[in-house]
C-alpha cells in the first residue's frame, strides 16, 4: 500500500487533534495542513545535501605561474 497525501493528513490529525466529544470543527483543515506539509518539504530540500548547486571544471596549471585561470560557468 502506498502512503498517500490523504494518509499523511489523517495521521497528522490523529496525532495532533484530541477528540473532546464536541461538535467543534477540526483546527487542521486541508489548507492549514497543506501549508504545514509544504513548509516541511521546503525545509527538507534546504537541509539535504544535493549536487544541484555543484559544478566541476577543469583548469590547466603552468609551471612557474602561481595564478590559475578560473573557467567560466
Amino acid at each position: 500500500m502506498a502512503y498517500t497525501l490523504d494518509n499523511l493528513r489523517t495521521d497528522i490529525r490523529n496525532y495532533t487533534e484530541v477528540d473532546n466529544g464536541s461538535t467543534t470543527p477540526k483546527v487542521l483543515t486541508d489548507s492549514v495542513l497543506g501549508t504545514i506539509i509544504k513548509n516541511a518539504e521546503n525545509r527538507i530540500v534546504r537541509n539535504i545535501d544535493t549536487d544541484q548547486n555543484v559544478f566541476y571544471a577543469t583548469s590547466n596549471a603552468i609551471v612557474g605561474n602561481r595564478y590559475v585561470t578560473i573557467p567560466e560557468i
